[in-house]
């Protein structure tokens, strides 16, 4: 068991980076930028980047639209051309300027509270890394398999409650919706790197890094009043999809 750090309490809000990787999902991207601009958190307290992992599609020009808007300061567009979302998340990491690490993924809707509610946890310095509540968006009515026996890993959704718990163990922080203190990140060395070459989804990505977390010293958290909606397309309620993730899991 890692020794026991000696922690204190925080006061002041931290300055919060939204890392979003995104690959060939122009079509999603936007409802998700726009859910973060959204947030009831202070504006000048955070930075949204968008990490373009070499789509294809036309995410670029999706992404430059802001840039003349009244949020256009607000968004950061980078460019990633090692396929794997790892490579796209750990290389925004080390341009962004947050205290705070927030990764989401680019099919998730947040809810408004998302941030304020997030952040309070990191009050508690024992607090490596958290993440909350995890809903289905669905894109249509799931059969009733999916609904009874897919949830968690499967589809990355997480429903412990609307409680908050501060644990040794994982909680279901999955990095779709995961905040990490900046310098926790790089001490645990960031996001494991999917084995490129043996197909997507193999590896250990961040249920490799928050085990690294807990062996340093640190308690991994839920808040369950921290809310997205993760949109489930048709095609993820498959047979066919939910037996090949269950492969990824297991070689995992």
């Amino acid at each position: 068991m890692p020794e026991e750090k000696n922690y204190e309490k925080e006061s002041k809000l931290p300055f919060v980076s939204i890392i979003i990787s995104t690959y060939n999902r122009a079509h999603y991207i936007k409802i998700t930028i726009d859910s973060f601009l959204n947030q009831c958190y202070p504006p000048d307290l955070y930075e949204i980047i968008i990490c373009d992992n070499n789509s294809t599609d036309h995410t670029k020009q999706v992404i430059e639209e802001y840039k003349n808007s009244k949020d256009g300061n607000r968004i950061r567009y980078l460019f990633e051309k090692r396929q794997g979302m790892h490579f796209a998340r750990n290389y925004a990491a080390k341009k962004s300027c947050g205290d705070l690490l927030y990764f989401a993924d680019d099919d998730v809707i947040a809810d408004r509270n998302l941030l304020s509610e997030l952040v309070k946890v990191f009050e508690d310095k024992r607090v490596g890394c958290a993440s909350g509540k995890i809903l289905p968006k669905w894109e249509c009515v799931p059969p009733k398999w999916v609904e009874k026996y897919c949830n968690n890993s499967l589809l990355s959704l997480n429903d412990l409650g609307d409680a908050t718990k501060i644990s040794r163990n994982d909680l279901g922080v999955w990095g779709c919706h995961e905040a990490v203190r900046r310098d926790v990140f790089f001490e645990a060395g960031g996001f494991h790197l999917d084995l490129v070459g043996n197909g997507p989804g193999i590896g250990d990505g961040e249920t490799g890094m928050n085990d690294d977390i807990k062996h340093l010293g640190y308690r991994l958290a839920y808040v369950g009043t921290s809310i997205t909606y993760h949109m489930i397309p048709a095609r993820r309620m498959t047979q066919t999809y939910l037996n090949k993730r269950y492969e990824y899991n297991g070689n995992s």
